[in-house]
């Protein structure tokens, strides 16, 4: 015997209806289209969600940093005590060397801050695009259930689709505002991040050559070898960045063709004439003003770019006007 075949949702729907209307049929389509939802997906990251990451990253460093620096104090005494005067001095390079790393993940939590910082602006735009978006989707359904009711031709549907229209440009504006905001703000934030990368790594480099040149001069078959910070720069500078361009931190890296030096004679070469703790590194990176001489000329130039201040924005001049839109006061 066989199976009856099983009644879909559109048949009983539509079995109840002797004379199908608009509403009835609208009904039926919602049902269909509950039968089948869409795919969930991903929650959307916004740049409010990137400070709350920001700032939970921040505080786990700064936790950190309170750890390492008492494995630092304990490594210093410790090594104080050692009968061997050259191992005491090799462990106090090695312990200077990990507490300027440590001061390094430190100050990586201020440029974090100062990312996160930047972000502000853009998700104030973010926030703002998402009400003008609930705006727009609350009105197409008003319109809809208007349309289907009185007819797509009837006065308040026109007034619902001026209103749209009206919300669509608003749309378009908050966007290209937002893209500004975006590429201004994000440049500055990641130049700021390069730069104290750049002077951190030369510092480190320094003190790891130090370190270096002292095991070495107490093994000389020790396999360690001085490292050299590689040339990045295509014009042949010997730094990716220019010196008198960006900021002090941009300097040529020390030079030793060598490779092979003793320890003494490597510090009072090279190091001795460019040597840069990561202390003032990070002092310097405290200042304020800091990038403000690198970054607000830039911010100043790309802002003048993209906005006119006598240009007056209106929705009728929209297509012929990129920039945006304003109604007239």
């Amino acid at each position: 015997m066989e199976k009856a075949p099983g009644v879909s949702v559109f048949q009983t729907a539509y079995s109840t209806l002797k004379r199908p209307t608009t509403a009835a049929v609208s009904k039926m389509l919602h049902k269909l289209v509950a039968q089948y939802p869409q795919a969930p997906t991903k929650k959307k990251i916004g740049a409010v969600d990137l400070q709350r990451l920001i700032e939970k990253a921040t505080k786990c460093q700064k936790k950190a940093m309170t750890s390492q620096q008492t494995l630092v104090e304990a490594l210093t005494t410790w090594a104080t005590d050692l009968p061997n005067e050259d191992v005491v001095t090799m462990m106090r390079d090695f312990t200077d060397l990990i507490e300027n790393v440590g001061l390094a993940f430190a100050t990586q939590a201020d440029r974090l801050n100062s990312f996160k910082v930047k972000l502000g602006a853009i998700a104030s735009r973010e926030e703002r695009q998402q009400f003008l978006l609930s705006i727009h989707e609350n009105l197409q359904k008003q319109y809809n259930d208007t349309a289907l009711k009185l007819g797509p031709q009837a006065q308040q549907s026109t007034l619902y689709l001026d209103q749209i229209e009206e919300s669509e440009y608003n749309l378009k504006l908050i966007e290209q505002q937002l893209a500004r905001t975006a590429s201004v703000n994000l440049r500055a934030a990641i130049t700021e991040y390069l730069t104290w990368l750049q002077g951190a790594l030369i510092a480190l480099n320094q003190k790891a050559n130090t370190l270096a040149g002292q095991i070495r001069e107490g093994d000389p078959t020790s396999p360690v070898r001085r490292s050299e910070m590689p040339n990045c720069d295509p014009s042949g500078t010997g730094f990716p960045l220019d010196s008198s361009k960006t900021s002090p931190l941009n300097m040529r890296p020390p030079e030793n063709h060598s490779g092979l030096g003793s320890g003494k004679k490597d510090r009072s070469g090279s190091d001795a004439r460019i040597e840069t703790s990561l202390r003032d590194i990070a002092e310097l990176l405290k200042r304020e003003d800091f990038f403000a001489s690198n970054v607000a000329r830039e911010h100043d130039d790309l802002a003048s770019g993209l906005r006119d201040k006598d240009t007056i924005y209106d929705i009728r001049n929209f297509e012929e006007n990129r920039e945006g839109w304003g109604m007239h006061s």
